[in-house]
């Protein structure tokens, strides 16, 4: 668990690529790369879309962030506006049922190829990752796009309603409900999985 001296010499780390970025050093954009493209793939991925078009998504929030480094607020994180341009690329292309099975083929075809190693534990995983992403599919948008932001994303309350332009308190209400209505679509017989395993299949599919 990262503790309040790791956390600022993280926000310390990042604000010394977003100077060494916005003052023509390449490797300054690198690193902010680095440190927030998974991030955001795993935003996609678990958004239903395939890997290829997760990681153009992954691609043009760079474009785009880039495009506007000048508006950059040096003294604020650089996640939630990530995160913010990433939501909304992945809200423009829509939700295409194609890009959905693409998802699932890709969990499949990544389960397959480590089958051998433990057959039992990785098909109950795999199935829970897919139920998890049918199920955060089915979300009202709100309660979608604040489960991707906290729990997939990995932004705080407070980032997460400045990324999704709403109050924290939403957001936290949104979290809530949303993943309390993963675990009823997640239940099996009179038993439903609890949130800890709802949250690791959802990440699990990136």
């Amino acid at each position: 668990m990262a503790t309040s001296d790791d956390n600022s010499a993280s926000a310390s780390s990042e604000r010394e690529n977003v100077d060494a970025y916005l003052g023509g050093d390449a490797e300054g954009f690198r690193a902010l790369y680095r440190r927030h493209a998974s991030r955001l793939l795993r935003l996609g991925l678990s958004s239903g879309l395939d890997r290829a078009t997760a990681e153009d998504i992954v691609q043009s929030t760079f474009l785009r962030f880039h495009e506007s480094r000048q508006r950059l607020d040096r003294g604020r994180p650089v996640a939630p506006w990530l995160v913010t341009i990433a939501l909304n690329l992945i809200r423009d292309r829509g939700r295409k049922s194609a890009r959905q099975l693409g998802a699932e083929e890709e969990l499949r075809t990544h389960a397959a190829r480590r089958a051998a190693e433990d057959p039992h534990s990785l098909i109950e995983g795999h199935q829970v990752a897919v139920r998890a992403q049918r199920a955060l599919a089915a979300l009202p948008t709100a309660q979608r796009e604040a489960v991707l932001a906290v729990r997939v994303g990995g932004l705080s309350y407070a980032s997460a309603a400045e990324a999704l332009s709403t109050s924290e308190a939403a957001v936290r209400q949104n979290v809530h409900r949303g993943l309390r209505r993963m675990m009823e679509a997640l239940k099996s017989g009179d038993e439903a999985r609890d949130l800890e395993k709802i949250e690791s299949g959802v990440r699990r599919s990136s």
